[in-house]
């Protein structure tokens, strides 16, 4: 039980905590980009391994599940491997698709051929029946699967496999290198400032902070940043907000910029909240949240606004205008918090190819 300085390739560090389960004798590890948060954890399992060891036993359902079939191998990889319980939550959801097409299949027959049929079932429109609060049921036809959807189940699977095959629960798997059937990725559409402005004006307090700290921040809405910052990463004399780092970015903190007409609005929060003693700026009635979903999708009812608008896609606007103003690509990765260009590079091409444009136009005429 310890925890240990490391070093990523391309710069910067973590610190990983690291400790034997005391049932499976196997050594669990979690990873933190603050080290104050690293140090409260491994306080935390200190204390669990001397008073409350029960509470690394392995779930019996696990423990006890078979590993020559796919469900036994998944309940495993979830007690197992360290994960956030909403990552946990996420991909048990995904899962509940595979197994309503597939069943549960032997491992050695999970084949190529085996995943080209899930994921066309997946594309194919489907009957879904609801129950209401009645107790009454309807079914309706749901359409068929996004092409990021099917990617996303698709990767869960084989996250699984290889999981196990590196733990040496199996000895390998027959999905070594498969990839997606090509489709249309969803194009991502971003709020308009104007829409932006008609949801801001009927939004809660708590759902219009993370709308304005979002857009102008470019943080990824949930636990993973948004909600984990406090009034002690604000730095008004320096004019900068240091930003958590979630668990699937790189680095510890990253620092952003605070905009001069950002800065009078983030000073009237703080002066609102020292009255009721609130430590993070998204905040309800003075307590932190941990989700803006259901509100976010009322705001937009009383908004008028009938497209789909995510609370992520806030972070999608703050890449798409930033760009669009003349942004360095490289410059707007290290404040969203990418450990390269991919991502830039992959959500978006259309927006870059339009700067390029400008470019060639801008030149004289000779």
């Amino acid at each position: 039980m310890a925890i240990r300085e490391k070093k990523k390739k391309g710069g910067g560090k973590f610190w990983e905590v690291y400790w034997k389960n005391p049932f499976t004798k196997r050594i669990q590890s979690k990873n933190f980009h603050d080290e104050k948060e690293a140090k409260d954890f491994n306080t935390d399992v200190l204390y669990r391994l001397k008073r409350d060891k029960e509470s690394f036993r392995p779930a019996q359902a696990a423990s006890d599940a078979p590993l020559t079939h796919f469900q036994g191998l998944a309940l495993r990889y979830l007690v197992e491997k360290p994960m956030a319980k909403s990552t946990k939550d996420t991909t048990l959801c995904h899962l509940e698709a595979f197994y309503s097409i597939l069943g549960n299949p032997e491992i050695a027959e999970i084949d190529k051929a085996m995943m080209k049929h899930f994921e066309r079932e997946l594309r194919k429109p489907h009957e879904k029946t609801y129950t209401g609060p009645n107790g009454k049921k309807w079914t309706r036809t749901v359409k068929g699967a996004e092409q990021n959807t099917i990617k996303r189940k698709v990767g869960i699977v084989l996250a699984i496999l290889n999981w196990a095959a590196e733990e040496e629960y199996i000895p390998g798997h027959n999905l070594t290198g498969y990839k997606c059937a090509p489709g249309d990725d969803k194009k991502l559409v971003p709020p308009t400032p104007e829409e932006l402005k008609r949801i801001r004006k009927v939004a809660p307090k708590h759902v219009d902070r993370a709308i304005y700290f979002a857009f102008n921040f470019g943080l990824r809405v949930g636990n993973s940043e948004l909600f984990r910052v406090t009034w002690d990463r604000i730095d008004f004399d320096r004019k900068v907000a240091t930003i958590p780092a979630a668990k699937k970015g790189k680095g510890q903190w990253r620092q952003v910029p605070i905009r001069e007409d950002v800065l009078p609005v983030l000073k009237q929060w703080k002066a609102e909240d020292d009255e009721c003693g609130a430590t993070h700026i998204i905040n309800y009635r003075g307590k932190p949240v941990a989700s803006i979903r259901k509100a976010f999708n009322s705001t937009l009812e009383k908004a008028g606004i009938t497209r789909k608008i995510r609370p992520y896609d806030l972070r999608h606007a703050f890449a798409t205008y930033a760009l669009e103003a003349g942004a360095d690509p490289n410059a707007l990765r290290k404040l969203m918090g990418h450990s390269s260009m991919a991502m830039i590079y992959k959500n978006y091409q259309h927006v870059l190819d339009k700067q390029k444009e400008a470019v060639v136009n801008g030149l004289p005429s000779i």
